[in-house]
This record gives structure tokens, C-alpha cells and sequence, in this order.
């Protein structure tokens, strides 16, 4: 009876040690989220310069901003956006858009970056997806929408209160040089 005690809790132990040290292995090995598995693009892109100078600078204006990143073993998802309220003059939307794609086209330029698709919407808003050498991403720009906002005073009628988001999404994966035993580990 003893050695099937002593059976039965070496067989746990054991079960429970390669639950834990193989969990312990997976964390271990995870991509963590860092400039180093990142694209330039996501790293450094700030709409501002361009909303700057579309702004009307006597009012107001928001900016919201948000990033994250899930950490897996094989690769990162990385995903930021970028959505800016604010006034403008009448019907420059399109000019903003125009600008706003001359921006991330200029980027998207950089060497290691391919633009792979391209889709433009009716409304002017478009998405861009592209490959790095360790990944590909997408970076989606809606249309600003006429946004109502309460004042204690009126608005001279050439100017729109607007707001609009600015999304980038990147998958980022290990280099091509890791060796098959460590993919094949993990899967």
C-alpha cells in the first residue's frame, strides 16, 4: 500500500513539476513589449504636427490617446490610436485627410516597410496595411465627424467642431533566424 501511495504522489509531483516549469518556460520566453519589436512607424507616429496646423487655435480641443500590447511567445500585438477633437474651418476635412495620408505615406516609405493594401473609403477615412521584415500592420484613419459641443457663446459659422481616430495595429513575430526546435517548442 505504501509504494502506491508513494506511486501515486511521485506520479503528482512529477505532473505538477512539468505543469509548472513548463508554464514557467513559456513566461519565460515571452516577447516582451519594448522599441526593439516595434516598427518605426509605431514607435514615433503623432498625428499633431498635421492636426496643428488645421486647428483653430481660439477654441479648445481634445486628444485622447491609447496603446497596449498582448505578449505572447511567438510574437506581440501591438495596438495604439490616436482620437483628436477639435475646431477647424468649414469644410477642410478633405484637406486634413489629404495631408493626413501625405504624413503616413512618407513613413510608410521607410526602408524595411512595404505597403501591402491600400482602401479607401467613401467618406475619405482609409487603411493602409503593410509588412516590416518581423511583422505587418495596419494603420486606419476614420473621416472626422461634425461633433456637437456646448458653449456659452456662438460659433462664427465657418468653423466645425470635429473629431475623428487614428488606429495602428502590429503584429510583431520573432526574427527568422530562431531555430526550428525553438518554434517547434512552443507550438
Amino acid at each position: 500500500m505504501s509504494r502506491l501511495v508513494l506511486g501515486v504522489v511521485g506520479t503528482l509531483l512529477l505532473a505538477w513539476t512539468v505543469l509548472v516549469g513548463s508554464d514557467s518556460w513559456v513566461n519565460a520566453h515571452r516577447l516582451a513589449e519594448g522599441p526593439e519589436n516595434e516598427s518605426s512607424l509605431y514607435r514615433n507616429y503623432d498625428p499633431e504636427p498635421v492636426i496643428k496646423r488645421f486647428r483653430y487655435e481660439r477654441e479648445n480641443y481634445g486628444r485622447g490617446n491609447y496603446s497596449g500590447a498582448s505578449q505572447l511567445v511567438k510574437s506581440i500585438h501591438h495596438s495604439q490610436g490616436f482620437t483628436p477633437s477639435f475646431t477647424m474651418q468649414a469644410n477642410r476635412e478633405r484637406e486634413l485627410l489629404n495631408s493626413l495620408r501625405e504624413d503616413i505615406m512618407l513613413r510608410l516609405r521607410m526602408p524595411g516597410m512595404t505597403v501591402t493594401t491600400i482602401n479607401n473609403a467613401v467618406d475619405g477615412g482609409f487603411t493602409y496595411k503593410y509588412t516590416t521584415e518581423n511583422g505587418g500592420g495596419s494603420i486606419s484613419v476614420q473621416a472626422p465627424v461634425r461633433k456637437t459641443t456646448v458653449r456659452r457663446y456662438p460659433v462664427p459659422s465657418d468653423l466645425d467642431d470635429v473629431e475623428f481616430t487614428i488606429a495602428l495595429e502590429e503584429m510583431w513575430t520573432r526574427p527568422g533566424s530562431e531555430t526550428q526546435w525553438w518554434m517547434a517548442a512552443v507550438n
